[in-house]
């Protein structure tokens, strides 16, 4: 049995969901249309992405505006309507 050679800059597609609370589910569609960067590795083809490139997409949405409060809800208009449909 060969011994599993681990390079500490290559993250795993469950290892980057949790580093960007997302599901690896998304993690893997993210990848698939090119928002995350990944590479193949093994005869498997398995997902490995840079964590340099992670950290990168970390710190770029740590430095830009948040969207949640540039798109401010008027909540005094909201009504929520108890048993109705």
């Amino acid at each position: 049995m060969r011994a599993r050679k681990r390079n500490g800059n290559l993250l795993t597609t469950s290892e980057v969901a949790r580093m960007l609370h997302i599901h690896i589910n998304t993690a893997r569609r993210w990848s698939n249309r090119g928002v995350l960067r990944s590479c193949r590795v093994g005869p498997r083809r398995d997902r490995r992405f840079r964590r340099e490139d992670i950290q990168d997409m970390l710190a770029d949405l740590r430095n830009s505006p948040d969207i949640a409060t540039s798109q401010k809800t008027d909540h005094s208009r909201m009504t929520i309507g108890a048993g109705s449909r």
